[in-house]
């Protein structure tokens, strides 16, 4: 047995975890400047860019090459045909490192290409999407510095300008949503909500507004979400907005849709209910008509997904019988979820008969058990 002033002697100390962890540091610092390069195609006139300051800038990024080859000559955002230019506070990590590295060199009004290795960009694995950029990709970036502001911080932020800035936020993203740009406005949605959640003490006064402005972003978000796969955090998003207002007939209708992209039709089914009793009860006939259109979208979901059920049971068990048995579980499988305890206990039963050699019989057993 090894004696434990030996066995504390064998781990490395804390200062030596520090210098570990300052040389790894070091070492990282080192590549990304390796990684990109920077050749100025129009010399700027202005203020050299400086960390935090808010800086407007079109970008155009194009994928160089790849180690598979794939997506070679792709260019993978264009802010240009979109009419909206980026807007960043610089050194946030909101631009991949290379890139913030090479932007925060430049003067207002130059524009410069940049070339960045995978090390300062994406990586070996590359990013599956929202951009899509294949692993070990090298970036190439034409970049015109249009506008440098001051920005203060957020906690010298007056509420009024928390508000200004995060409407600002809220339409530039509306304007790349329309566009079709929905992980853009995305981003755009999330850096306006970091404006509303920093209140902490907002006044008697301040409150309404505030919830206001919080509604809109949160249903901004919710919708982003939905458009960019992320059903998971539009639900988080859509039950923010219920924490503030329960029937909201937006964020019971965006919920719907979750469910109903996610599979989860018994979900879905109740919030469009919800949904449409809210517009209902607000006399919002735009609002009714909508979450009807889901409604729709949803019962053709779950007829599509039995009929494939059914298809696979088939193809599995191969006609006859088995078919029989293939229907019935398919509709037994679409059910709500509440009803899982009489479905195993019916499934048993019917196991029991189709080994006693009655698969008709169970097959029925099955059909009716789901009315």
């Amino acid at each position: 047995m090894v004696p434990p002033d030996a066995a504390d002697a064998t781990l490395p100390s804390a200062d030596e975890l520090r210098a570990e962890e300052e040389a790894r540091h070091m070492r990282r610092e080192a590549e990304i400047e390796r990684s990109w390069s920077k050749e100025v195609v129009v010399e700027g006139g202005g203020r050299q860019a400086w960390p935090g300051a808010r800086a407007t800038l079109h970008v155009v990024s194009t994928v160089v090459s790849s180690r598979s080859g794939e997506g070679v000559g792709s260019v993978f955002e264009d802010s240009r045909p979109l009419g909206v230019p980026r807007l960043l506070l610089l050194g946030r990590g909101i631009l991949v490192p290379g890139l913030e590295r090479a932007v925060g060199g430049m003067r207002e009004g130059e524009s410069a290409r940049v070339v960045v290795q995978p090390e300062g960009a994406y990586g070996d694995a590359g990013s599956p999407a929202a951009p899509r950029v294949p692993g070990s990709a090298v970036v190439t970036y034409e970049v015109e510095l249009v506008k440098l502001e001051e920005e203060a911080e957020l906690w010298d932020l007056s509420f009024d300008d928390k508000l200004r800035l995060a409407a600002e936020r809220r339409e530039r993203g509306n304007a790349l949503y329309r566009g079709l740009a929905f992980a853009a406005a995305d981003e755009e949605y999330e850096q306006g909500m970091r404006y509303l959640v920093y209140m902490p003490q907002p006044e008697d006064g301040q409150l309404a507004p505030l919830e206001e402005a919080t509604v809109r972003m949160q249903l901004n978000l919710c919708a982003a979400k939905l458009r960019t796969g992320r059903e998971a955090a539009a639900l988080a998003h859509a039950d923010k907005v219920l924490e503030l207002r329960p029937e909201h007939p937006k964020a019971l209708y965006r919920k719907g849709q979750a469910h109903t992209q996610l599979g989860a039709y018994a979900e879905a089914s109740l919030a469009l209910t919800r949904a449409k009793a809210a517009a209902e009860a607000e006399a919002d006939s735009s609002a009714a008509a909508a979450v009807e259109k889901e409604e729709a979208r949803l019962a053709e979901r779950r007829q599509r997904h039995a009929r494939q059920r059914k298809a696979a049971y088939r193809r599995m068990v191969g006609g006859g019988a088995g078919e029989a048995r293939g229907e019935a579980n398919a509709e037994a499988a679409d059910q709500p979820r509440a009803a899982a305890g009489g479905g195993l206990r019916v499934g048993v039963a019917a196991a029991v008969l189709v080994a006693a050699g009655a698969v008709a019989l169970a097959a029925a057993a099955l059909a009716s058990s789901w009315g």
